[in-house]
């Protein structure tokens, strides 16, 4: 927690602190996604000794500020789930651009779990699991999808749509 942290890490947090508080703007550039990433995979690494990586390519400069907060809350869902009930070892977080879309894999190398018991978990418990992640990401016109079985790890895979403009700035 933030009781023993460290000197080197409370400067990064108050900077993801800053960059989560930009998310809230209406455009922002895609650093500061990076940044906040970046920033929640090395956290859940350092909590959790388990190995996190992040890859973020071919992104425009800019990106919609919910867009944004969207995918952080995605992603530190999915590494919850992926450190906290699938005891997984690795993760890997990759965010791309293909055919207009952003596209987000999330990929851990955990127990694995049958998808449809897992979902209607979630819906039951009304916990903020897999099955709000899929409703946000609906309601932002994406789709989820998760791939899993028992042993096998989880294939986490959302696009969204991308929403181009031309810099007016």
């Amino acid at each position: 927690g933030a009781a023993h942290e460290s000197e080197e890490t409370r400067p990064m947090r108050i900077a993801v602190a800053d960059a989560l508080a930009a998310l809230d703007r209406d455009r922002m550039h895609n650093g500061y996604l990076l940044m906040a990433l970046q920033w929640l995979a090395r956290h859940s690494s350092e909590d959790s000794g388990r190995v996190v990586e992040v890859d973020v390519s071919g992104l425009p400069a800019k990106l919609d500020g919910d867009l944004c907060t969207l995918l952080f809350r995605v992603v530190q869902e999915a590494l919850a789930n992926a450190i906290k009930h699938a005891q997984a070892s690795h993760v890997l977080v990759k965010i791309s651009r293909k055919a207009g879309q952003l596209q987000l894999l999330v990929l851990d190398d955990g127990v694995g779990c049958d998808i449809e018991e897992a979902l209607l978990r979630s819906s039951a418990s009304q916990s903020t699991g897999l099955a709000s992640m899929r409703e946000r990401v609906r309601l932002f016109g994406g789709q989820l999808d998760l791939v899993s079985s028992p042993g096998e790890g989880l294939q986490l895979r959302a696009r969204l749509p991308l929403h181009e403009e031309s810099d007016e700035s």
